[in-house]
């Protein structure tokens, strides 16, 4: 067994010359990571510190990125999900992107597809922080939007990993067992 080493004095006054002129860094706060499975969703800004906590509006439903079904979500994470139809967003301005989101959501619903794919790309950066894809979070959570979706997850890498989603579409028979 190893015994833990004591610091000479040489040692002390040498790590104290070292760090008597540093200061400490305070950063800013970091954003916990989000609590749900897909970690896609209610991206919200860090309150300061010493801030009274904003109390969220309860919602009716939970939103469409919750997760839901292990099933679904281990196909997913291989690739494996039928894919009804694509819409690849690319190019399009925020306006225009929504609209032709809501169009294709309604044409695919219209066809009874099940699970089609939206292309957003990552942004700019490349670090997962692009307007369109931010925007299209927002966009399924709408109320009008998330009634027709059971779910939204990140696509498998061979599709468009985490520029892309997956958007479940709520079936025929669901929507009757509800009414």
């Amino acid at each position: 067994m190893r015994t833990k080493r004591m610091l000479t004095r040489e040692d002390r006054e040498a790590w104290g010359a070292v760090t008597r002129g540093v200061k400490p860094y305070h950063a800013a706060p970091v954003a916990p990571p989000p609590a749900h499975a897909t970690g896609l969703a209610n991206d919200r800004p860090v309150a300061p510190r010493g801030a009274a906590p904003a109390k969220a509006a309860p919602s009716r439903k939970p939103p469409a990125t919750t997760a839901g079904d292990p099933k679904l979500d281990r196909r997913a994470a291989r690739g494996r999900i039928p894919i009804d139809a694509t819409l690849d967003l690319h190019g399009y301005t925020q306006a225009a992107a929504h609209a032709t989101l809501r169009r294709f959501l309604g044409q695919s619903k219209a066809r009874h597809d099940r699970c089609v794919l939206v292309i957003t790309g990552k942004g700019a950066t490349s670090s997962g922080s692009g307007i369109l894809r931010r925007r299209f979070l927002e966009w399924v959570n709408e109320r009008d939007l998330r009634d027709q979706i059971t779910r939204v997850a990140q696509a498998h890498q061979r599709h468009g990993g985490a520029g892309a989603f997956y958007v479940f579409l709520k079936s025929q028979q669901s929507e009757r067992a509800i009414r």
